[in-house]
């Protein structure tokens, strides 16, 4: 039997995409709790971990180091 089809009789609670899924929207939910009174996302978060690391970096390296496009991180930063 193909491995979709494998996949499909197992009950939802056992199906590895779920489980992923699941585990994702707890780990947002405790970073939430935990960072609510700094008022921050996991993307600024990624993006102050990065600057931490590296002390001083130009855009387009926080980019690759959080792997994001330099758009995205350029809006990321301005809203810090």
């Amino acid at each position: 039997m193909h491995a979709a089809a494998l996949s499909a009789l197992r009950p939802l609670g056992q199906r590895p995409g779920f489980m992923i899924r699941r585990l994702h929207r707890i780990h947002v939910a405790l970073f939430q709790e935990k960072c609510a009174e700094f008022e921050i996302t996991p993307l600024q978060y990624r993006l102050l971990s990065a600057v931490a690391v590296r002390k001083t970096a130009d855009q387009t390296t926080l980019a690759a180091d959080v792997s994001l496009d330099r758009t995205t991180t350029t809006g990321a930063l301005k809203r810090l």
